[in-house]
């Protein structure tokens, strides 16, 4: 969170021909950042892809390129935009229902859990691709109910919010 309190603070209200500078400027200064850590700090005990503090900092210098990247996609109207645009606006649920995919939840275990660990990268990036239609559909279908039904919209949401509250501090986990 404060990295995106800071991205926001640093980019969000430049105008754009400095935000896009920055963006470039910040994104790349933190990728390289990043891999030089990561360099000091290795380890031989996978450091890297657990709590490296390099790894956190190429994440975060990777995220603001590619955000600059999608401001300069959207900006050119290429063609999946408006779909690109709906999956931003409805982040929680997407980042949500892509957990309960992957892991599944309260209705029972996903069957990818078993694939856990066992898939190639081009593997896992066909599963991904096979994710983004369902994915959309949610949030078009999200977008559409909270159009039409605003209030039952909120209603929703405290509801779920309750039960996932209560789910997290019931189970053991």
């Amino acid at each position: 969170m404060l990295a995106g309190t800071l991205a926001g603070a640093t980019l969000g209200r430049a105008e754009p021909s400095v935000r896009h500078k920055r963006a470039v400027l910040i994104g790349g200064v933190l990728l390289a950042t990043g891999a030089l850590v990561s360099w000091v700090v290795r380890s031989p005990f996978g450091f890297w892809w657990g709590a490296s503090p390099g790894y956190v900092l190429v994440r975060l210098g990777g995220l603001i390129l590619l955000m600059r990247l999608v401001e300069i996609v959207a900006s050119s109207r290429v063609a999946g935009t408006r779909l690109l645009a709906l999956l931003g606006h409805e982040t929680l649920l997407v980042y949500v229902f892509h957990l309960y995919m992957l892991f599944g939840g309260l209705l029972g275990a996903s069957p990818l859990m078993a694939l856990g660990g066992r898939l190639d990268a081009a593997t896992a990036l066909l599963i991904v691709a096979a994710m983004l239609p369902p994915l959309a559909g949610a949030a078009w279908l999200w977008r559409a109910a909270k159009q039409r039904a605003p209030h039952e919209a909120q209603l929703a949401r405290v509801f779920l919010s309750l039960t996932f509250l209560y789910e997290f501090f019931t189970r053991p986990w």
